[in-house]
């Protein structure tokens, strides 16, 4: 697509056949619009009907299950397609396939994302779901209670505010936000949309892909031949301190030594132009040297005594006391997954050098200018005044844009 393209449409040819062909798909999110799927199917089935006595029954020919939200990309169980070709579709394959796909996309408490039974339950449903909807254009019956697509009428909203006396206009009056209309015809603008300077380079980050390993060796030579390339910067090119000082007080800005997790930052790469920054970043060979014991879970950190160290915790009372005295004792292990802030916005900015002075100018999306304007002055080498921080609007934060930025 080009830039100045906008898709409206996707169009799949269905062959001209004499068997049936069906594609639906699902989606399973927070809300019924404008939410991202917990889980997402897509179905596509070719039925041919039978030559025996009974003409109702129809036999898979090819069949095609996709589903999202169920790995860390779109994926499709192949052994369980292939072992339904063949098959009546009825609701004996139905229950089959069932057991097939559960067995073929195992999910488990330690899943990304979580919620792993319920997230079967929703690749079940859809799957009924399609089978239902399937028996209803081939006119036959589900054996079980119909499934009546819903169809959510148009969203409207309307809010309707009380005349007021002349002496309260203000107080108590409803106003709109100073930027609302901006937002809602898409004129407001981000970092990203401001226009870039002459002479602006791009930069993309190279993150570690090895967990708690030691870095031996950076090799630039495949990333410089890319057009466009500029320089690679590590820890080795921080004129001030390579220590955020912030929530985390010895977490370096780029690794140094020991890159303790995946997607550890350990350089960035500048090119002329964005796309080249993130082609390069991807071509930077780093040695790595595995050490022990890597951690991917809680059970592995118990298992190895790798505390925090300061626990928090607030007690009232005598707990212990309260646990012997009690009439019921329920006993669990709760797992909580991951959590990702995900604003719309993501973190970007604009980095102006002054040409004669030490002063420097930040334009960016951040919960917490003081702390960027406090950190960029301590990795630099210089003092607070000499960086300022322009802040115009935030996309979306949750917090994530005040510690990460």
């Amino acid at each position: 697509m080009k830039d100045n393209e906008v898709l409206v449409g996707i169009h799949i040819p269905i062959p001209n056949s004499s068997n049936k062909y069906f594609i639906q798909s699902y989606k399973q999110g927070r809300r019924r619009d404008d939410s991202k799927g917990i889980v997402s199917a897509g179905f596509k089935v070719e039925l041919q009907q039978s030559n025996l006595i009974d003409y109702n029954q129809w036999k898979i020919i090819s069949i095609c299950f996709s589903f999202g939200g169920m790995a860390s990309k779109t994926i499709q169980p192949i052994n369980t397609q292939h072992k339904l070709i063949g098959l009546f579709w009825n609701k004996e394959t139905i229950n089959q396939t069932y057991e097939l796909i559960i067995k073929e996309i195992p999910l488990d408490e330690l899943s990304p994302g979580g919620q792993p039974e319920f997230r079967r339950t929703l690749v079940q449903s859809f799957i009924f779901k399609f089978y239902s909807y399937v028996c209803n254009e081939l006119h036959q019956t589900s054996n079980d209670s119909n499934i009546l697509s819903y169809h959510r009428p148009i969203s409207h909203g309307q809010q309707t505010i009380p005349e007021r006396p002349q002496t309260q206009k203000v107080v108590g009056s409803s106003l709109p936000h100073r930027s609302a209309y901006f937002h809602t015809t898409g004129e407001a603008i981000y970092v990203d949309d401001m226009p870039s300077l002459v002479n602006t380079l791009h930069a993309a980050l190279v993150l570690s892909t090895k967990p708690n390993a030691r870095i031996k060796n950076i090799d630039t030579e495949t990333a410089s031949k890319v057009p466009g390339f500029v320089s690679f910067v590590s820890y080795l090119d921080v004129p001030g301190s390579n220590k955020t000082n912030g929530v985390l007080p010895d977490e370096e800005v780029f690794v140094s030594s020991i890159a303790l997790c995946i997607g550890s930052i350990i350089g960035i790469v500048v090119c002329e132009t964005g796309d080249s920054a993130q082609k390069a970043s991807n071509l930077i060979n780093i040695d790595y040297e595995l050490l022990s014991p890597i951690i991917f879970s809680i059970d592995d950190a118990i298992k190895h005594h790798s505390y925090f160290g300061d626990e928090i915790s607030l007690r009232k009372g005598d707990v212990q006391k309260c646990f012997i005295d009690a009439e019921h004792l329920l006993e669990d292990t709760f797992y909580i997954g991951g959590q990702e802030h995900f604003y719309m916005e993501t973190n970007s900015f604009i980095v102006i050098p002054s040409n004669d002075d030490k002063e420097i100018k930040l334009y960016l999306g951040t919960q917490s200018p003081t702390g960027v304007q406090e950190l960029t002055a301590l990795v630099l080498d210089r003092d607070v005044s000499q960086i300022t921080c322009h802040v115009k609007r935030v996309g979306g934060g949750f917090g994530g844009k005040e510690s990460r930025s």
